[in-house]
């Protein structure tokens, strides 16, 4: 990458360096354009592994689009590592799943479903962490793919680092509605008629910051394999300037979130176990 005004290119060394910290990138945010969005998918349509995933789910949605006991299970399980030792969780869960979307509107339902959804994973024994991860994956795959952006420890740290902060959004609003508002006002600024490229830049981009700071940063081999091969793209993942005006600046009103769910579409559940985030060295794991 080119320092400015140096005419000299900078060292992936010096911008591992540059990029090492708590919170990587916090005083040197991406100022995101669809040119970025575009490098992103040209890298993501390299890791076969992932791609191959998408279309297996979307294949699978397409075939079970409703969510009857055994198209509920089928995507429960379809969202598991291959492991046999989950698969005794898996009816359970489907099943509270499957209370749950038959309390909802699909077509109108917004963030307090992917809410919902890991209160049911959480009750059946998913870490907090994990079960927010599984539900909005669920949600992202099953119920609609461009509402419902895949929460993960990458894109959540990605976003912060874009927008300069902690994510905005109205007193009370859960962890994951925080999210969804500010990955929506950040695709409607882009102008991005699929939202889901949006997700994969920020996927990619969490996880080249962490790389860039620790090449030994744990990640998937495919992911890893294509950040060593140096491909020109990845220059776009990494470029720098000033902060985005985030939804939640000064003086700007707080945006609508998208409809709710009615309270009653909320499993209930066990004391103790409320979500809290957990927090380590100033970021928030999913």
């Amino acid at each position: 990458m080119e320092l400015p005004g140096s005419g000299r290119t900078r060292t992936l060394v010096e911008e591992r360096g540059r990029r090492a910290g708590p919170l990587p990138g916090r005083d040197r945010i991406v100022p995101l354009e669809r040119k970025h969005i575009e490098a992103a998918e040209r890298l993501w349509s390299r890791l076969d592994h992932f791609r191959r995933s998408d279309r297996a789910l979307a294949a699978l949605q397409g075939s079970l689009p409703g969510y009857d006991a055994e198209s509920t299970l089928l995507k429960v399980l379809a969202l598991h590592p291959i492991d046999t030792t989950q698969t005794h969780v898996g009816l359970p869960l489907a099943r509270s799943i499957q209370a749950v979307l038959a309390r909802t509107d699909p077509e109108r339902c917004g963030p307090e479903l992917v809410d919902a959804l890991a209160a049911a994973a959480r009750y059946h024994g998913k870490r907090a962490q994990g079960g927010l991860g599984f539900a909005s994956r669920f949600a992202h795959h099953f119920v609609d793919g461009e509402r419902f952006p895949v929460l993960d420890a990458w894109s959540e740290r990605a976003l912060q680092e874009l927008l300069g902060g902690e994510l905005a959004g109205a007193p009370g609003e859960s962890r994951y509605a925080r999210f969804a508002r500010n990955f929506a006002w950040v695709a409607g600024r882009l102008g991005l008629t699929r939202r889901r490229l949006l997700g994969r830049w920020l996927w990619l981009s969490g996880q080249y910051s962490a790389w860039l700071a620790n090449p030994r940063t744990a990640m998937h081999r495919s992911v890893h394999e294509l950040f060593a091969s140096g491909p020109r793209d990845l220059e776009l993942l990494c470029a720098e300037g000033a902060p985005l005006p985030g939804p939640g600046g000064p003086g700007a009103p707080v945006p609508e979130p998208p409809p709710a769910l009615p309270r009653s579409a909320l499993p209930s559940r066990p004391p103790g176990s409320v979500y809290a985030p957990r927090r380590t060295e100033g970021r928030t794991r999913t």
